[in-house]
């Protein structure tokens, strides 16, 4: 390492972390930079940094993964999503959501299906707000 200071007043200043420190928090940061790019562009994790991670735990719907498909869309275009990219959105409810006939929902099923909503899945969600509304008049 260089110890030629780029400002005498900033490197060595004792209340600063140690070059320690930063490296090992830069490392870390690398390190879980490169595990969501993974998960984002893969769809899943690799076998050895699957350990890891805590899982197990899915959220169960009534829902098929249409529905689920066409409920998300209807939040991002009515911007109660805020996150702007669709594809951390889809892994990330791909992982820990479990439909009625599907325990594993691969990310890959869930964007096509979030892209090519058919008319009978949009008529059932239609239902299913039509239901929600009449219980929100009414007092919990």
């Amino acid at each position: 390492m260089n110890q030629v200071p780029v400002n005498s007043a900033y490197s060595f200043n004792e209340s600063r972390e140690g070059i320690r420190q930063y490296l090992n928090n830069w490392i870390q940061e690398e390190i879980s930079f490169y595990e969501k790019s993974l998960l984002l562009f893969s769809g899943a994790y690799p076998a050895g940094i699957q350990e890891g991670k805590r899982g197990g735990f899915k959220i169960e719907t009534e829902l098929a993964v249409t529905q689920i498909a066409c409920f998300v869309r209807l939040f991002m275009d009515c911007g109660i999503f805020k996150k702007s990219n669709i594809r951390e959105i889809i892994s990330f409810l791909a992982e820990h959501i479990r439909s009625k006939k599907q325990e594993n929902i691969s990310a890959e099923s869930f964007r096509l299906k979030y892209y090519n909503i058919e008319e009978s899945t949009r008529e059932s969600v239609r239902n299913l707000l039509f239901q929600m509304l009449k219980k929100s008049t009414h007092p919990f």
